[in-house]
């Protein structure tokens, strides 16, 4: 792809593969950035320990303070400040970060969804920091993430839907290698 600051964007559900994709994507040589290391960072400044409800918390503040965009302009900025052809937006999870990111003409939103079950089993296998948790909490969190009334909290359904590429991650790695190839070349004879 040679399109001048082409951007992919990441939405899906907790646990769904996103990280696995972003991982392949980079390895196809897009730069990684992604909207919940800007809230790590947040916290870390607070002083406050790493966890999925902390990460939630402090993306819904920002937010509210600074508008349901802020990570989606923040991460932009970092892309275009860097001069990037090929760049790559992880863990959007409100509609107004697609909108920020849609200001350029090549943005993609790629969608990754997997059964409950699955990610629970994945989350639980990669031992992330935060991720300790029952099937109970992974399922509160969960839907906290998915949809919410207040405005400025996750809307991760709604993210979903605007996606132009939705991949169902529930195979091997290798199909889900294959489901990328095949969006990157449909990228590929659009962007021309």
């Amino acid at each position: 792809m040679t399109a001048k600051n082409m951007i992919i964007g990441l939405t899906g559900k907790m646990a769904a593969g996103k990280g696995t994709v972003a991982g392949y994507l980079v390895e196809q040589g897009y730069v990684y950035h992604s909207l919940s290391d800007v809230l790590r960072g947040e916290l870390e400044r607070r002083g406050v320990p790493e966890s999925i409800p902390n990460l939630i918390d402090v993306g819904n503040e920002l937010r509210t303070i600074e508008g349901p965009g802020v990570l989606g302009k923040r991460i932009l900025k970092m892309i275009q400040d860097a001069d990037e052809n090929k760049a790559l937006a992880d863990s959007i999870r409100h509609p107004a970060e697609i909108q920020a990111l849609r200001h350029i003409q090549e943005f993609y939103l790629i969608g990754v969804d997997a059964p409950q079950a699955i990610r629970y089993k994945r989350m639980a296998a990669r031992g992330r920091s935060g991720d300790e948790m029952t099937f109970d909490q992974f399922q509160e969190n969960d839907n906290k993430q998915l949809k919410s009334d207040d405005p400025n909290s996750q809307q991760i359904l709604d993210c979903l839907k605007q996606a132009d590429y939705t991949i169902v991650n529930e195979g091997s790695l290798d199909e889900l290698r294959q489901k990328i190839d095949s969006i990157l070349k449909e990228m590929d004879r659009s962007a021309k």
